[in-house]
């Protein structure tokens, strides 16, 4: 299950990943980013994005290629993504996906990073 509200408080969007998400769900999942991302472009700031995956399932490959998809569409450099992961196997599947992404250990980490507006993603997968 994937699922995202917006977080006015911090400017943020809020997505949770629980156990295994089927194909057809990361495919609805994607199309909520993508209004999310475009209510944050018409307001003209940085899409910033908290996703906890730390009770999540790797994808399937074709979940997988539509959040990939889903990231190279929205692809600005002002744009951040902070997961919060705690498996090998999430982080090896962040390193082979995320371009645009910081994997970390804790909330606390991802968030700081995210609110840090001078922050930038020197490794592909983050560890804290």
């Amino acid at each position: 299950m994937m699922s995202a509200v917006l977080d006015e408080h911090l400017g943020i969007v809020r997505s949770v990943s629980i156990g295994f998400t089927a194909d057809d769900e990361v495919q609805t999942y994607a199309d909520q980013m993508l209004a999310f991302k475009s209510a944050a472009k018409r307001k003209s700031k940085p899409f910033l994005h908290l996703v906890d995956a730390r009770h999540a399932q790797v994808h399937s490959k074709e979940a997988a290629a539509v959040l990939n998809a889903l990231a190279a569409e929205w692809h600005d450099p002002k744009d951040r993504t902070a997961v919060i992961v705690e498996s090998s196997l999430q982080k090896m599947q962040m390193n082979r996906t995320s371009t645009q992404a910081g994997a970390f250990g804790s909330e606390e980490a991802a968030l700081q990073w995210l609110l840090d507006p001078n922050a930038v993603v020197l490794e592909r997968v983050r560890a804290t």
